[in-house]
């Protein structure tokens, strides 16, 4: 793939700050919608598997990494049957609470991503070897593993929490919720945040 000579994006946004949040959601929500209308899920989205290419006044948010990813072909589409995926996902940290019993379709790319955008409001990171990445989590861990041992949480109490009530907010607890059926799809969030970000207001 091309050279994207800015490094991934969670060592731009921790060098960089919070203006950057809008325009790296939006990328991202398009990409894994364009992903998702292909039948191939990535299995591994994190903020060190998007680089960033262009410059620092116009940078360009690009998921790599395909390492993990499944083409799935036609599944997508049948409304006849459901595919299910079961090898194991790479990075605890984003993985969504059905990851654990190994049994899980494409939103799980939509709970990694709402992990992504969550961390980039909070700004809050974990140190992973060394280094600081940007994810949250609840009482140090993470926070799919807490929802599979108790599906009854209320991220709001935990997560976002400084942050005010907002749409945003709002898709974002909706993209990571337990139940994988009641998530949005990739396409439903790529219209829903450029539907948001098109209204006045203020991503920190």
């Amino acid at each position: 793939m091309e050279f994207c000579p800015l490094g991934t994006m969670n060592n731009f946004l921790l060098k960089n700050g919070p203006p950057y949040n809008e325009q790296f959601m939006r990328q991202i929500a398009d990409a894994v919608a364009y992903l998702h209308g292909c039948g191939i899920v990535h299995l591994d989205l994190k903020p060190d598997n998007v680089l960033v290419s262009g410059t620092e006044q116009l940078p360009i948010a690009k998921v790599a990494d395909f390492g993990l990813a499944k083409v799935c072909g036609n599944a997508f589409g049948d409304i006849f049957s459901q595919y299910y995926l079961q090898t194991a996902m790479a990075f605890r940290w984003y993985a969504a609470p059905e990851i654990w019993d190994r049994h899980y379709t494409k939103k799980c790319d939509v709970y990694s991503m709402g992990v992504m955008f969550a961390a980039m409001l909070d700004r809050t990171t974990k140190t992973v070897d060394g280094e600081p990445l940007l994810v949250v989590y609840i009482n140090g861990e993470p926070v799919g593993e807490v929802q599979s041992e108790n599906p009854e949480i209320n991220l709001a109490d935990h997560i976002m929490t400084r942050q005010p009530d907002s749409m945003l907010k709002q898709m974002i607890l909706h993209m990571m919720a337990f139940d994988y059926h009641t998530r949005p799809t990739a396409a439903e969030v790529n219209t829903s945040i450029r539907q948001i970000q098109s209204e006045p207001c203020t991503l920190s």
